[in-house]
């Protein structure tokens, strides 16, 4: 032992699949975090929420993994003692389950960040009261709401009642150095006959905008210019296809 302090604790719940092939945005972000100087920093403890299937399995089958999550992480707070716990979280029904992990960890005294993703909260927040719920048991709970951009600082702030400085904009910090090499070393077209070419790999989800995409592109001014590729399944496939 040479005699330097431990690294602090932190209590990670995110998308930490086992599977390498298993692909999505807090996977992208998560693998992100720990190939970072972030995990050279701390000691993360990690708990994997990934979702099994798109769509979703039937809530009983859910309940059964949450209430897994829920007992681990219980047991890594009172037997890891963390500083810390950083909790990814979708905007669906996953939150309530993240919420109530931030519950248990307010009540132990442990300071939360939640990093909330996707737009359907955003969208769908004052329509829904569900959402407003689900938003009340969860983001609520958190000491600092880490922003993924202004429109989320903005909810933060307007609809949640954070500060600012308690919902601080994090820019897409999974743009690694590989990654935006590959669009410097990229020869552009400046002029040309061709349409441009556009690629959507994700799941084809209705508040991914796949809809509203296809809506747009449809004008004749932008299908003279674009062409575009969806790759993927999700809740809007069959609306897509009819559409298309």
């Amino acid at each position: 032992m040479d005699g330097a302090s431990p690294k602090p604790k932190i209590l990670v719940v995110g998308a930490f699949p086992k599977k390498k092939n298993i692909h999505g945005g807090f996977v992208t972000v998560c693998r992100a975090l720990l190939q970072s100087s972030f995990a050279k920093e701390f000691s993360l403890v990690l708990i994997d929420s990934t979702q099994v299937s798109n769509p979703p399995p039937g809530i009983l089958r859910r309940s059964v993994y949450a209430g897994r999550r829920f007992v681990l992480f219980w047991a890594r707070l009172l037997i890891g003692k963390p500083e810390v716990a950083l909790i990814f979280t979708s905007s669906g029904i996953g939150l309530l389950e993240k919420g109530i992990m931030g519950r248990v960890a307010q009540f132990s005294g442990i300071p939360i960040l939640m990093f909330p993703g996707g737009g359907y909260l955003l969208k769908n927040y004052d329509q829904s009261m569900p959402m407003r719920i689900f938003s009340s048991i969860g983001l609520r709970t958190a000491d600092r709401i880490i922003c993924q951009g202004r429109q989320w600082q903005e909810f933060a702030v307007e609809k949640l009642g954070f500060s600012e400085s308690d919902a601080p904009v994090v820019e897409n910090w999974t743009a690694t150095e590989e990654l935006l090499q590959i669009g410097r070393d990229r020869t552009y077209r400046k002029e040309s006959d061709e349409k441009v070419c556009v690629l959507f790999v994700g799941w084809l989800d209705r508040e991914k905008g796949v809809l509203e995409i296809l809506e747009a592109i449809s004008d004749p001014s932008l299908s003279k210019m674009l062409a575009i590729t969806f790759v993927g399944e999700g809740n809007a496939s069959e609306q897509a296809r009819e559409f298309v």
